[in-house]
């Protein structure tokens, strides 16, 4: 997706060409979304922050076309595509929102990346 948006610099574009993009996929399934969400993976700690985001942009897409699945399993997909060196530090609880353990995972990745930390 930021290969697509990189080079505009007007957040309205932005919007309207991520639109552009996901409204070609209003007809696939639950199946073929879960099938894209599973091979979302970051292998490496500088990964996580863009995969996150990606997935997120494919629940917005999901919740757009009415094939939307609830914050656990949200939850469940985001841990599970993280590296197994982030999946140490990392560790969701059941009063998370989606949204808060984006946040909390960011935080953590965004000081282990300042600190030097590398995987």
């Amino acid at each position: 997706i930021y290969e697509h948006v990189k080079n505009i610099e007007n957040s309205f574009e932005v919007m309207n060409k991520l639109k552009s993009l996901y409204k070609k996929e209003k007809s696939v399934t639950l199946q073929q979304w879960m099938d894209k969400l599973h091979k979302l993976k970051a292998n490496k700690l500088n990964e996580i922050v863009s995969t996150l985001f990606k997935i997120s942009e494919i629940f917005k897409a999901m919740e757009d076309t009415s094939s939307n699945i609830g914050e656990l399993k949200k939850i469940k997909i985001k841990y599970n595509s993280l590296s197994l060196y982030a999946k140490f530090f990392i560790h969701p609880t059941k009063d998370y929102t989606t949204e808060r353990f984006f946040n909390e995972i960011n935080n953590i990745v965004t000081f282990k990346l300042y600190a030097g930390v590398q995987n």
